[in-house]
């Protein structure tokens, strides 16, 4: 009975660590852009400013990410490498961000638009 108990431990603890693996591996497919993106829509249209202050401040990414998304439905969209011939969208640009990763974007993108110009270069490309 012991053995089948350390068994099926060893099972469990074999699926948290494939499991925790590969919430590790998903990653924000560009965090750069998505923070100069933030800087854009905090600069463009200020109503959204408050609301990703609030979120970063308090750790909740959903909140940075519904102001962004507001940003985009409103017209904004996200300049590109050969802008303006060519136009991302917040969506294809954000894509895998997980909420801690846009509690980050939403404070480096605050602490560009307190005068810190490479807060966004902290993330990778």
């Amino acid at each position: 009975m012991l053995r089948r108990g350390v068994a099926l431990g060893l099972l469990f603890g074999i699926n948290l660590a494939l499991i925790s693996t590969t919430e590790v591996q998903a990653r924000c497919r560009d965090a750069r852009k998505t923070c100069n993106y933030a800087v854009l829509c905090m600069t463009v249209n200020w109503s959204h400013r408050p609301g990703i202050r609030q979120g970063a401040a308090t750790g909740v990414g959903q909140q940075v990410w519904g102001e962004l998304a507001g940003c985009e439905r409103s017209g904004l969209e996200v300049p590109s490498d050969n802008w303006p011939t060519y136009k991302r969208s917040f969506e294809s640009v954000s894509r895998g961000c997980t909420d801690f990763e846009y509690v980050q974007i939403g404070k480096a993108a605050l602490l560009v638009l307190d005068g810190n110009g490479g807060a966004c270069n902290q993330f990778p490309e």
